[in-house]
């Protein structure tokens, strides 16, 4: 299920995700939680009318070589997020920031983390990638409506 309007979203531990935002809200079922496979159950999140702002979920792969559980340190459009990487299998763990203007370029740099490298970068969906670079740790996508997806896949540096 797809959530039409969001305004600062927030990874709420787990498999939950918040919206802090003012009086305008209702309450909308989500499937799946925080991570992007299903069978996670049905949660609650908070969604409010607001049509100009969007998000980006940021998920993190633990490649060859990296331990799950690892934190890595994200820059996202200025803001800071810490994600544990996740498991391949489970598409890796995710957390959303929001309150981007749509239509706006946002920019997300990984953290150089010693031992390891970017060994891929993913934008879902793909018509939203402006640019991306393993090397850099860094992409740039654009925001709009629906989450943007950016997956960032590590592995550890061969010895």
């Amino acid at each position: 299920m797809q959530i039409e309007r969001v305004l600062h979203p927030f990874w709420l531990g787990g498999d939950h995700v918040g919206v802090a935002a003012g009086p305008d809200l209702h309450l909308a079922e989500a499937q799946g939680g925080n991570r992007p496979h299903a069978g996670r159950g049905r949660h609650l999140a908070e969604v409010p009318s607001d049509t100009t702002t969007g998000a980006i979920k940021v998920c993190k792969i633990a490649g060859s070589g990296v331990t799950v559980g690892t934190n890595f340190t994200f820059t996202v459009g200025g803001r800071t997020v810490t994600v544990p990487a996740g498991p391949a299998s489970q598409g890796g763990t995710c957390k959303i920031v929001g309150g981007f203007t749509r239509g706006s370029n946002v920019t997300v740099t990984e953290a150089a983390k010693a031992g390891t490298h970017v060994s891929s970068i993913k934008v879902q969906p793909l018509d939203r990638q402006v640019s991306k670079s393993t090397a850099n740790r860094t992409a740039t996508v654009k925001v709009a409506r629906t989450l943007t997806v950016v997956t960032f896949t590590n592995a550890a540096n061969p010895v």
